[in-house]
């Protein structure tokens, strides 16, 4: 007899979704506290700069993992 599962269930293509959510979110939250001063702009700058690598990199892996752009 086969088992049930009544757990909640994940796919790779949701986890992807919430990982390029959570990265642009983040870069959004930088964007908003350093609004008006170029200083801290140019700072956020190297902060953000990894997120936007990981964000194309993880739009690749959902388009192989789905067949279609994010």
């Amino acid at each position: 007899m086969a088992k049930t599962h009544n757990g909640p269930t994940i796919t790779h293509a949701e986890t992807l979704s919430l990982a390029i959510g959570k990265l642009e979110a983040e870069i959004n939250y930088w964007r908003e506290q350093t609004a008006g001063d170029p200083e801290k702009v140019k700072a956020a700058a190297v902060i953000v700069a990894p997120h936007y690598r990981k964000i194309e990199a993880l739009k690749q892996l959902y388009r192989i993992e789905t067949g279609t752009e994010y």
